[in-house]
């Protein structure tokens, strides 16, 4: 739905006198907060009379995306005392809100509150916020750790945050490589790791031509598949 037809909507509602109830509303504020007409989603928000966890969660992540952070936050406290319940969503938002506003301390709280003051089991997602907002710190040794004990594989999200953050951090040639290799076994048919990979390597000055580079990651990546190869070999 365009957003002039949810305005449309919405000025159809006030017309009436309507009771802004609770599908309604979040409706509404779903369409504002992804035309990016984030003022509009707040005023829906505060005119409902009944707000559920989805009308939450939609505008917290709505906070989140435009670069809102702070807002994020501030309205998961006022959520936290109207007593509605966060759900994974919810904690995307957050995470999402903390990694646009650089606030790792505040990250790591809310991750770790999850599981024993919400029974929340985190999802790659959470783990995806979690990696970005190590790489927005310039925390790479912990963003890499972080992604090698994920209980699950990492989707390629993290990956790609990591490679792009090594291109800007010269030192971490080698933690780029490491993650270009894991995101390769995931995806055998993607061109883009090594791509990334590229970028790390004529930004750090190993290389220049991009024929070089061509050579150099088939050579690396030979000599990785055979490591690994002989790591699984009994």
């Amino acid at each position: 739905m365009a957003l002039h037809e949810g305005m449309q909507i919405h000025h159809c509602i006030i017309d009436a006198e309507l009771e802004l109830i609770t599908t309604i509303g979040n409706a509404l504020i779903s369409v504002y907060s992804k035309c990016a007409s984030i003022n509009d989603a707040k005023r829906v928000f505060d005119k409902m009379p009944e707000r559920n966890v989805f009308s939450w969660s939609t505008l917290i992540n709505a906070y989140a995306t435009h670069g809102f952070g702070k807002q994020a936050l501030n309205l998961f406290a006022q959520m936290q005392e109207s007593g509605v319940p966060p759900d994974k969503v919810t904690f995307i938002g957050l995470l999402a809100a903390c990694s646009c506003t650089g606030l790792l301390d505040e990250a790591y709280n809310y991750f770790v509150s999850m599981v024993p003051a919400y029974g929340i089991s985190p999802i790659s997602d959470h783990y995806g916020c979690i990696v970005d907002v190590l790489c927005k710190t310039t925390c790479l040794n912990d963003a890499e750790l972080v992604m090698k004990n994920m209980p699950f594989q990492p989707a390629h999200v993290p990956f790609s945050t990591f490679l792009i953050t090594c291109r800007y951090n010269t030192a971490y040639v080698k933690q780029g490589e490491e993650a270009a290799f894991s995101w390769h076994e995931l995806d055998r048919m993607s061109l883009i790791p090594y791509l990334m990979l590229g970028y790390i390597y004529t930004a750090s000055g190993w290389v220049h031509d991009p024929n070089e580079v061509v050579t150099m990651l088939s050579e690396k990546l030979m000599v990785e598949r055979n490591r690994r190869s002989n790591l699984s070999t009994p």
